[in-house]
């Protein structure tokens, strides 16, 4: 809790996408009994939510064999179809749009994160395949927007990335660097302009085409892998997504345009939340300077408290 990479992502996960940090908290921690974990497992482990994957050189004989012998006993409740039913998740209140700073007084650097919820684009739906694509184009690799804009250009950080993590119905979007705190509102506006500037202009295809190559490529490379396919499938069973999907990704990468990255950011990354831990004593000037009509709210790190609605002990 004092280190501010960890705090940036850890308060995202309340303050931006409203859930709990899947890690806990203190307090949720300590309020966990041998009761509680007992219970969880008899109401969420059984055959009839399983699937076993093999991925190699074994028979379906074999295979069978193996899963009885290991997993036979397991308790089997049956599910219509075989298949666990997912249906879009609730999304509740997320924060506004807003700078949100958690002061970490004499932290060595500070955390710069742009946070967004997106509610209504899930890993079920085809905007999967547009939302990878952007990401690989922003923050998906050394070569990618971010890293270049933040570390090979500016030299503000040793790296700069994003990412999706999906759920069946929604998703969070998490761009972040690491900075001295002295650039932490520099990075913070880099961040900001680089993901509005997907919504007001198209991709390269100087650009388009090597990103989509690395998704394409390092999909191939995993499957070459029996590791690689079987959380491949393992990842598809999850979120119940027929498994002849796998075949499809290539094509759909590969035919995702710069007019749909475009419309998908215009669409979806919409707000400018962003989350800066660090000693805001030192970047407080050039935060209000850079951003002089935004909302900026400080909460002291020994203040923080997750479980509450305000943040706030």
């Amino acid at each position: 809790m004092k280190q501010p990479g960890f705090l940036a992502s850890y308060v995202a996960s309340k303050y931006s996408f409203n859930e709990h940090p899947a890690g806990g908290t203190p307090a949720s921690i300590a309020s966990i009994t041998t009761a509680d974990v007992s219970k969880f497992y008899a109401d969420n482990y059984d055959a009839g939510r399983s699937v076993l994957i093999f991925a190699g050189q074994i028979s379906p004989g074999a295979a069978s064999a193996a899963g009885t012998k290991y997993f036979g006993k397991l308790p089997r409740r049956e599910i219509p179809n075989g298949r666990v039913e997912f249906k879009p998740e609730q999304v509740g209140p997320v924060s506004p749009n807003g700078i949100l700073v958690i002061d970490l007084p004499k932290s060595g650097q500070a955390a710069v994160a742009f946070t967004e919820k997106l509610g209504k684009v899930g890993r079920q739906g085809n905007d999967f395949y547009t939302a990878s694509v952007l990401n690989s184009v922003v923050g998906g690799g050394y070569s990618a927007r971010l890293n270049y804009e933040i570390r090979i250009k500016r030299g503000l950080s040793y790296g700069a990335s994003s990412r999706f993590a999906w759920r069946s119905g929604n998703s969070n979007f998490f761009a972040s660097a690491q900075t001295k705190n002295e650039s932490a509102a520099e990075v913070a506006e880099v961040l900001l302009g680089e993901i509005r500037r997907l919504s007001t202009s198209d991709v390269a295809a100087s650009e388009m085409v090597p990103r989509r190559s690395v998704l394409t490529g390092g999909f191939g490379r995993n499957l070459e892998t029996t590791g690689g396919l079987a959380g491949a499938i393992a990842d598809l069973y999850a979120f119940g997504i027929p498994t002849t999907e796998l075949n499809e990704y290539v094509k759909k990468i590969n035919a995702t345009s710069p007019a749909n990255v475009k419309d998908f950011a215009a669409a979806n990354l919409t707000g400018s939340t962003i989350i800066i831990a660090g000693d805001y004593s030192v970047f407080k000037d050039d935060l209000a300077k850079r951003f002089p009509k935004t909302k900026v709210q400080v909460i002291t790190a020994a203040d923080l408290d997750l479980s509450k609605e305000s943040l706030q002990k």
